[in-house]
């Protein structure tokens, strides 16, 4: 019941083997709380509020059951579900998200709903492709997708995105820029840093309010230096490690 609450000084809660489908939010106010037994049950989501049962040391469930937490973050254990859910209730409030490094292969859609989000940090995850969606992040500024060997692209939608003023996508093996990023013309800051890039087009000029630049560990010979002439804000542009001449 919604008044379990109420047991502040409640240390271990074992509800497994029942037919629970559904848990009250209050249970995040149980903040003696260190060992939860939810297995055997109907259970398929969790409440948010876990993430503020900062105490919990165990936490046993079936994992294969839940939508929410992701089987991803599940399968890292008690602290990293507390950890992911006390990341919701932060961009809940804040409005912003740090998911780095939960092994994530898609964006929870618990994630897509909060289309309010100023800030996104999906860095060191498994994600293969942001989705079209995306887009509807319309008061999006920063949004960071490092260290996610398996994304390639990026969805035609973001071309929209023209509140995101700073982007990373540093260290996912790139061999080229994709072209959606020279359309996001609001960008100051601009991370492709720790890639395999081989060149970059004539199109960077439609980023005319750089005011950072990080293309250093990449492969470049050369730049579009009459492009980069174009960039007259930036003040910082980082190329070390490239075997430019």
């Amino acid at each position: 019941p919604e008044s379990i609450g109420g047991l502040r000084h409640l240390t271990s809660l074992d509800v497994s083997f029942n037919l629970i489908s559904w848990l009250p939010p209050s249970l995040g106010n149980c903040f003696s709380l260190q060992e939860l037994y939810l297995t055997k049950n109907e259970l398929t989501v969790l409440p948010w509020e876990v993430g503020r049962l900062t105490n919990l040391r165990l936490l046993d469930l079936d994992m294969e059951r839940y939508t929410c937490p992701p089987m991803a973050v599940s399968k890292r254990g008690g602290k990293e579900i507390q950890r992911f859910f006390d990341s919701l209730l932060i961009g809940q409030h804040e409005l912003r998200m740090n998911l780095e490094e939960f092994d994530l292969v898609a964006i929870p859609k618990e994630v897509l709903a909060m289309d309010r989000l100023t800030q996104l940090v999906l860095a060191h995850n498994e994600l293969e492709a942001l989705p079209p969606s995306i887009v509807e992040f319309t008061q999006l500024e920063a949004l960071n997708v490092d260290k996610n060997p398996r994304l390639r692209d990026l969805p035609r939608t973001m071309r929209h995105m023209t509140s995101i003023r700073a982007f990373s996508m540093a260290g996912n093996d790139l061999k080229n820029m994709p072209d959606e990023v020279f359309r996001l013309t609001n960008l100051t800051s601009l991370n492709f840093s720790h890639n395999k890039i081989e060149g970059i087009g004539n199109l960077l000029c439609n980023l005319s309010q750089l005011v950072h630049l990080d293309l250093s560990h990449n492969v470049l010979w050369n730049l579009p230096w009459p492009a980069m002439m174009q960039l007259i804000y930036l003040e910082k542009l980082e190329l070390q490690g490239n075997p430019l001449t």
